[in-house]
């Protein structure tokens, strides 16, 4: 699974604890996707794509020599209703919580200004404090994602 929504997450948290942070699902309305409430930093369906892609990602690693349009068609076809079983059946919350943290420190760093980097080099209280706020907010993270998907989830965040 991507990341990059989780990390987001992350980044609302220390901005504006008080904003969804996954949500809302949706509804297709006139050719157009509706949300049914004030945007998270994640939708329901962005979530499910990251999920789609990391699936799809490991059916092309296990059989490269298949052409994409067959992977995308075996996979929406058949097993996109079970999405949540095989990403499960591939990754843990651990490793979840680990790529979310490693995601938000390289995208920290790169997003750092000179002033900043110069600041966590030279104090490393400062980047200690930092390195532990990110991991909060990543494990704070996870924690939206099971809960949003507890019953999707089942024993998997435990």
């Amino acid at each position: 699974m991507k990341v990059m929504y989780l990390y987001f997450i992350f980044l609302i948290m220390l901005t504006d604890p008080s904003s969804p942070l996954i949500g809302p699902s949706g509804t297709w309305k006139d050719g157009s996707y509706v949300l049914t409430g004030n945007a998270g930093m994640a939708t329901h369906a962005e979530i499910l794509g990251d999920i789609d892609g990391f699936n799809i990602g490991k059916r092309i690693m296990a059989e490269a020599w298949k052409p994409l349009s067959q992977h995308l068609q075996e996979y929406y076809i058949g097993e996109s209703a079970k999405r949540f079983d095989i990403f499960k059946s591939h990754t843990t919350k651990s490793e979840l919580q680990s790529e979310v943290y490693k995601f938000a420190n390289l995208y920290e760093t790169k997003d750092a200004s000179l002033v900043s980097t110069f600041v966590r080099n030279s104090f490393t209280e400062l980047a200690i404090q930092r390195a532990k706020e990110i991991e909060l907010a990543s494990q704070s993270a996870v924690t939206a994602f099971c809960t949003r998907y507890a019953s999707e989830l089942a024993g998997w965040c435990k």
